[in-house]
């Protein structure tokens, strides 16, 4: 459980999320949960507020009803972590992490070649 993990938790349960609830949306077991706000003295509040940043978990105060984050710093870096989810390259099947580019297909110019031209990697 890292450092993120403990503040949404502490965010959903001082907004009166349930153990089960903040393990699904953290990905964690329902006993981890149990244990760090036992340890941590965590109490539910009794009003839940189901209005939640989807980063960090804090309770939200948007007047918009489609906002997801609870600022712009947590919507960047939801942003950010999702460009370095590993993506499979078209051409070989290789698997490849784009952070420049949200929109690249391919793991190097030589395999867009081979596969845009047919050649491998250079001229026929």
């Amino acid at each position: 459980m890292n450092q993120l993990d403990q503040l949404r938790i502490a965010n959903l349960r001082a907004n009166g999320w349930g153990y089960k609830k903040i393990a699904e949306f953290c990905g964690l077991s329902r006993d981890q949960v149990r244990a760090w706000c036992i340890k941590h003295s965590l109490e539910a509040k009794s009003e839940i507020q189901e209005r939640v940043c989807s980063w960090c978990g804090s309770s939200l105060a948007s007047v918009d009803p489609r906002a997801r984050f609870c600022g712009s710093s947590c919507r960047h870096q939801s942003w950010r972590a999702s460009l370095h989810r590993p993506k499979t390259c078209q051409a070989c099947g290789q698997t490849f992490n784009s952070s420049d580019k949200p929109s690249q297909q391919y793991c190097s110019h030589a395999c867009y070649v081979r596969s845009r031209f047919g050649t491998r990697g250079g001229r026929k």
